[in-house]
């Protein structure tokens, strides 16, 4: 019964797509009839002769380029890899080595601008924490000791030298 009742949906749908279907076909078939045509005699078969003159020229300097020039140099460079090969792997692995080099002492320099900024930040640090604390509040004569005084800028110094490299 189900194959009975497919078999009708099938034709139901075929009832309706028949002539819509038979119209596409002959209308396909009009308009490929009509290219031909133009192939054959109209406008496209100046076109198409014109593509295939040129397309047949640049097939032919390509072919001669590849005779002539291409397929000899290229024959010529494995001969010459061939007989150099061992030269070339020593400059490929040497320029390798050179790259590896360049790779470590730039991040070896970038690694020893760290570690002297970290210390300069701790001298730095240091000053900061030996200098005397002021009275923000109370009375504003206040001056510092001989001996505060040189405790104080002693680190200071020493920072100041260590961040500007002038002493």
């Amino acid at each position: 019964e189900m194959q009975s009742a497919l078999e009708g949906l099938g034709i139901n749908v075929y009832d309706y797509l028949e002539e819509p279907l038979k119209s596409a076909v002959q209308a396909a078939t009009e308009e490929i009839g009509n290219l031909s045509e133009s192939v054959t005699n109209g406008q496209l078969a100046e076109v198409i002769e014109r593509l295939a003159d040129k397309f047949g020229k640049l097939i032919e300097k390509t072919a001669k380029f590849a005779a002539d020039k291409g397929i000899p140099a290229l024959i010529n460079s494995l001969d010459w890899i061939s007989q150099n090969g061992d030269k070339v792997v020593a400059l490929i692995e040497g320029m390798g080595a050179a790259w590896a080099a360049w790779k470590i002492g730039t991040m070896a320099t970038h690694v020893m601008n760290l570690v002297k900024a970290i210390r300069d930040f701790k001298v730095a640090q240091e000053a900061a924490t030996a200098a005397p604390v002021l009275p923000t509040e109370g009375p504003t004569d206040y001056t510092a000791t001989p001996s505060e005084t040189a405790s104080a800028s002693e680190p200071a110094a020493t920072a100041g030298t260590a961040a500007t490299g002038v002493s």
